[in-house]
């Protein structure tokens, strides 16, 4: 950790600029929701530009123990309704520029204090202070009177029942992959990122120190498997909370993505005003990158855990 931002957010932590008051508007937090690489960032990215929301960039990242204060900084040098992504890219999840989106990582391990894997359990979960979070959350929702959107793949993915439970109110934005491109790229990722196939790479569902014992191949397969199946038992019970984006769609058709999420904001009464800007189509990355019979090895683990489901 940066020594000068951890002085800075010692600094800042009891800053505070506005007493709450009852927000004036049906405004809710939106969580965006997905396996790691499964197009979250990008997806993110859209929303921004199309819809008038508060998120966490690469400026306000810098004050975790005080998002209020990092928010209204950056939010001075440019206002969030004046925001459009110029440039739809990112490297890991990391976004360039000071306005890119963040997944406020530090934030989260205030509350979330990982062991062997990032999906914590249930006596964990118990002995977090679930107020503190809600009202530091809320606290944003009331000073900007906008919906929030927050993206972590494996604060929020993997503690999605948790969320769900403090935020009944929230919007979760889930992204879906094929889960064999999926794989492919959380592999690929192992060498872009570490350098080595054998280091695995982001979110570490609870099977982890199962998994992590099995081929490379498998070892992915199952880190999509168990972060799918993590999402969908809480997506079974909240369906009416849940918007369920196609990567293949959100690449090929980004403006009906965009209607989707309006039509859903609408049905729930959420107020969200939109940006006027037309977004051109992306370039979908669900092809083979690796060598065939490494990319056979690969369908075959996914059959392991999916069976004929994929």
């Amino acid at each position: 950790m940066d020594p000068f931002l951890n002085q800075l957010n010692q600094v800042t932590k009891d800053i505070t600029l506005q007493k709450e008051k009852n927000l004036s508007l049906n405004i809710a937090p939106i969580f965006i929701i997905g396996v790691p690489r499964s197009g979250t960032t990008l997806l993110t990215q859209l929303l921004i530009s199309s819809f008038e929301l508060g998120y966490i960039d690469n400026i306000s990242a810098k004050f975790w123990n005080n998002p209020q204060v990092g928010v209204t900084l950056s939010n001075d040098i440019t206002p969030f309704y004046e925001r459009i992504i110029a440039e739809y890219s990112s490297s890991f999840g990391f976004t360039k520029g000071p306005f890119g989106p963040h997944e406020f990582g530090y934030f989260w391990k205030r509350w979330f204090n990982y062991g062997d894997t990032h999906e914590l359990d249930p006596e964990q979960l118990l002995s977090i202070n679930q107020t503190e979070i809600k009202n530091t959350i809320d606290l944003l929702l009331n000073h900007f009177q906008i919906p929030f959107l927050f993206k972590n793949a494996v604060a929020i993915t993997l503690q999605i029942e948790f969320i769900a439970k403090i935020f009944p109110e929230a919007l979760f934005i889930l992204s879906s992959r094929e889960p064999i491109y999926n794989a492919q790229s959380l592999l690929q990722c192992r060498y872009k990122y570490s350098g080595s196939k054998n280091k695995w790479f982001s979110a570490k569902p609870k099977e982890y120190t199962t998994l992590k014992n099995l081929s490379i191949y498998d070892q992915v397969a199952g880190q999509v498997f168990y972060c799918e199946k993590k999402i969908h038992q809480v997506y079974k019970h909240n369906e009416t909370r849940f918007i369920n984006i196609s990567y293949t769609k959100l690449c090929a058709q980004p403006q009906k993505i965009i209607e989707t999420v309006a039509d859903k904001f609408s049905n729930l009464e959420i107020h969200v005003r939109r940006k006027s800007n037309k977004i051109k189509n992306f370039i979908n990355h669900n092809k083979i990158d690796l060598p065939i019979s490494q990319f056979n090895e690969l369908e075959n683990s996914i059959h392991k855990f999916y069976g004929d489901e994929k």
